[in-house]
């Protein structure tokens, strides 16, 4: 994960876009974790997957760093004009450090190239430094904390609508694959497929009477 691309995606929500592929919940007014599509899934590669994010904003509502977390380590970024004001240390000492403890993680781990991250982590974030490149901290120490719950953003039309797209094509593309062993073998494999392409042309009713409760039907098609 570059520099650049996190930068991409805080830019992104700023601007408002990329909803069909950050989803994300707050955990405090200045902190978000967010699962995080790069790209579309082209069903090319066996680790298309998603990412988890936390996205951090200032007081004003402006995303100014994001924090990918791969688990065994950690990749930041803070904007350029953002920086040493204290956005990032706040963050993850307060909010992200405590969360990533009560989800089940003892023990987090960095790495790094620059000696000078070694020491910021160090300083800013209470890690020991085990080597030239490594860090790690026990996260035991937020143990007595309140518990930090994710609140979710409800689903709006706009949201509900780019659903409904991906519900379309997924039934869409099985009914190539459908009509693609026809073609070869005269029917199907099973019935399997023809259920779900069924169920598929139903189930936005299910999922917009799930997160939709507040619209009005006629203003789903």
């Amino acid at each position: 994960m570059t520099n650049e691309t996190i930068e991409r995606l805080i830019d992104a929500l700023n601007a408002h876009k990329m909803r069909d592929r950050i989803f994300r919940a707050s955990l405090s007014p200045a902190v978000e974790y967010a699962k995080v599509w790069l790209h579309e899934p082209k069903g090319v590669a066996e680790d298309e997957r998603s990412y988890e994010f936390f996205f951090i904003k200032n007081v004003t509502g402006i995303y100014v760093a994001a924090v990918f977390d791969a688990y065994n380590d950690l990749h930041v970024f803070v904007k350029e004009e953002y920086r040493k004001k204290g956005h990032l240390a706040r963050a993850m000492n307060e909010v992200i450090f405590p969360y990533l403890y009560q989800s089940g993680r003892g023990m987090q781990e960095v790495t790094f190239k620059d000696p000078c991250v070694g020491s910021y982590c160090a300083k800013n974030w209470g890690f020991t430094i085990i080597s030239d490149s490594f860090a790690k901290k026990d996260l035991s120490f937020f143990a007595d904390l309140p518990a930090i719950e994710l609140k979710g953003q409800e689903c709006t039309l706009e949201d509900f609508e780019q659903i409904e797209v991906k519900i379309n094509k997924a039934r869409l593309y099985l009914t190539m694959v459908r009509e693609q062993l026809t073609i070869a073998y005269g029917q199907p494999s099973n019935g399997n497929l023809e259920e779900l392409i069924s169920d598929l042309s139903f189930i936005k009713d299910d999922i917009r009477d799930f997160c939709l409760p507040a619209i009005a039907p006629h203003s789903v098609k």
